[in-house]
């Protein structure tokens, strides 16, 4: 087997003249890759998933009815069902027939559910503040901020592209 070449993909197609700074994104995108793990990890810590955190995220406002909720966080029906089947279990969410139409159902956050918010979210701005700690917040906050509606148009952008794929083949 021939020896596998350290140059990334990036790389390759990088005009003349940008490798470094596509190096430096390449190094970016794995070290968002290390943090997705860890702040899964803080959330299982807290006894939450990270998909159940952002379930329960999405309820910390009004309640949602359930196909909504999974357009809201790029899951199909059946995936966020059995989701919601297991915080429904642990009383971190009630599920109740849509008011306006008797097929439909509403998801409502409980008490106990904005607490394992409310500790998953302490546990996670305590890994920031260590992550943080030799430049300090405000780099950090600065940044999030500044990414926050891009990466938001984008997510979005995916997740229509994940539901419709879903819906293609459900049609096969």
């Amino acid at each position: 087997m021939a020896p596998r070449s350290s140059t990334t993909t990036a790389q390759t197609r990088a005009p003349r003249g940008q490798a470094e700074t596509t190096d430096g994104l390449v190094e970016s995108v794995r070290a968002l890759t290390r943090a997705s793990i860890l702040l899964s990890a803080v959330c299982e810590e807290t006894g939450l998933t990270l998909r159940q955190y952002r379930i329960l995220l999405k309820l910390i406002d009004r309640p949602l009815r359930a196909n909504a909720l999974a357009r809201s966080i790029g899951v199909t029906r059946g995936t966020l069902s059995t989701a919601l089947t297991g915080l429904e279990k642990r009383g971190l969410l009630q599920r109740s027939p849509a008011e306006d139409d008797g097929r439909g159902v509403t998801v409502t956050i409980t008490d106990a559910g904005q607490s394992a918010i409310s500790a998953s979210e302490t546990r996670l701005v305590r890994l920031l503040v260590d992550l943080s700690a030799t430049s300090g917040l405000g780099p950090l906050r600065q940044l999030l901020t500044d990414l926050e509606e891009p990466i938001d148009r984008e997510a979005t952008r995916l997740k229509e592209r994940i539901l419709r794929g879903a819906a293609d083949k459900a049609q096969e």
